[in-house]
């Protein structure tokens, strides 16, 4: 069986020249097959001149699909240029973790090949959009597949917000932060902060409080459908970050405003591997550490 993949997009983690001999064997693999290139600067730079390299956003808008060479924050940085034409993206892992490019470099070019015989599985991401507020003007925020975090800097006090889903006042948190997460993101910051793994395909939104004053505050799961409304009291130095990559400074008296995006972002991933399997993998679940050396522990 054959895909539809007849434009594909390749997408190189920026300074990794390293990838420059995987980039050039996908590059034939894709020409063997008879299937036209697009490639980011980066990729276009790692071949020497070869090909022409382009922006990730018109890449988003033009392939089919996308092959991106890095780890989960390459990826990520390409899901802020989806729109809603879903573009499946193939993440070949060339990072440490890997919850979203999870195929590894060992096995790129058998699962590209699946991925162009339509062998490979969807799986269906729910993104967030959000809007700040501020003295009336409101201003939207990128869109992000991971999360949306409120958080202070090091040595900032302890702020204090307000948390609202439809209109509806829910409690208030004094906290380091608060992090509004897709069940995506679950694996993410969410995951450090003590918040719940869901499963990637459902459609939630997770408040996880980070470090909250009052131990009995803990992480909620809401519809997919709410609208989460954050409202910042009081407090300094406090930042609000985009899915880890884009952030900017907030103050007292601002308000975000988050809620389930229109965009989808569709990830590709092997038929024989499901969530659990990443899971396993990814956490060492049911391996038993014994530690050692950090020479061991490389082993």
């Amino acid at each position: 069986m054959n895909s539809d993949f007849k434009l594909v997009g390749v997408v190189v983690k920026p300074h990794q020249s390293s990838a420059a001999e995987m980039v050039k064997e996908i590059a034939a693999l894709l020409e063997r097959r008879g299937v036209e290139t697009l490639f980011c600067r980066e990729c276009a730079s790692l071949l020497g001149g070869e090909a022409e390299g382009f922006a990730r956003g018109e890449m988003m808008l033009r392939c089919d699909m996308v092959i991106v060479l890095g780890g989960d924050g390459t990826l990520l940085s390409l899901a802020r240029h989806q729109r809603e034409r879903v573009v499946p993206i193939l993440g070949i892992n060339l990072g440490h973790l890997g919850f979203l490019t999870e195929v590894a470099a060992t096995e790129a070019f058998e699962q590209i090949e699946s991925a162009l015989d339509g062998r490979m599985r969807r799986s269906c991401r729910m993104m967030l959009a959000s809007k700040l507020l501020r003295r009336g003007e409101a201003q939207d925020l990128p869109h992000v597949l991971n999360d949306v975090v409120i958080n202070k800097s090091a040595l900032a006090r302890i702020f204090d917000v307000d948390i609202l889903v439809d209109g509806q006042w829910v409690t208030n948190v004094r906290a380091d932060g608060i992090i509004v997460s897709t069940p995506t993101g679950s694996t993410a910051y969410n995951l450090a902060a003590n918040g719940p793994i869901v499963h990637p395909e459902m459609d939630v939104i997770i408040i996880s409080p980070i470090c909250p004053h009052t131990l009995t505050q803990r992480p909620v799961v809401l519809s997919g459908g709410v609208e989460v409304e954050l409202r910042i009291n009081n407090g300094e130095e406090i930042y609000l970050t985009m899915d880890g990559q884009k952030g900017f400074p907030i103050s007292g008296g601002d308000v975000v405003k988050i809620g389930r995006s229109e965009r989808r972002l569709c990830i590709l991933a092997p038929e024989e591997r499901d969530f659990f399997d990443v899971l396993r993998n990814k956490l060492n679940w049911g391996k038993r550490w014994t530690g050692g050396s950090p020479e061991e522990r490389s082993e």
